[in-house]
């Protein structure tokens, strides 16, 4: 493995918590404010797939809290694979999202 002592100024297990927490965080607060887009003028395709995807990505990141702490490599390993799914998947998002504005089938 490429880190197996520190993280930036802190522990390896403290960064990747760290990292895991604000990944929950971050995709809680995505969701709200996706959630509150919906409910403010009606859903898209791609509204229901952010929602989708923000909710796998909470229990991805609890799969990293919890293999943090715990200790399960087998759950840390498989986060880093989701994460990177869970990347690709949002690129796509964002690129059919920006392809609907210019195209002008969403507006503001």
């Amino acid at each position: 493995a490429i880190l197996q002592n520190a993280c930036c100024c802190c522990t390896l297990r403290l960064g990747s918590l760290i990292i895991g927490i604000l990944y929950v965080v971050l995709h809680i607060i995505d969701l709200g404010v996706v959630a509150g887009i919906v409910l403010g003028r009606g859903a898209y395709g791609t509204d229901i797939a952010a929602i989708v995807v923000d909710a796998f990505a909470i229990f991805f990141g609890l799969l990293l809290i919890v293999g943090v702490l715990m200790t399960i490599m087998a759950l840390l390993r498989t986060w880093v694979v989701l994460a990177i799914v869970l990347t690709i998947v949002e690129l796509i998002i964002l690129i059919v999202f920006t392809a609907m504005v210019l195209a002008g089938v969403w507006t503001a």
